[in-house]
């Protein structure tokens, strides 16, 4: 949850692709851990894609960014069912 409201003020989301988060963000917010690589893979690849982010920001070019306001409270009180 504390990711989701970092992305609701602007925050670009860069996490792991298990757990929930697949369910929260696309595909070019996460990466991936494979369990057979060892360790340092992983970190390569977070590493790599924190680069392209930079030389995006260095570009003046915005981050790019996930909306979560399906989840503000607003909009899954809509989703609730009806009681009488």
């Amino acid at each position: 949850m504390a990711i989701q409201e970092a992305c609701a003020l602007g925050c670009t989301p860069l996490t792991p692709s298990t757990l929930v988060y697949p369910e929260y963000f696309d595909p070019q917010f996460m990466y991936s851990r494979n369990q057979s690589l060892d360790e340092s893979n992983s970190v390569v690849k977070i590493i790599d894609k924190l680069k392209r982010w930079m030389e995006l920001k260095a570009k003046g070019k915005a981050l790019p960014k996930t909306d979560v306001s399906n989840f503000s409270p607003e909009n899954l009180k809509k989703k609730l069912p009806v009681t009488v």
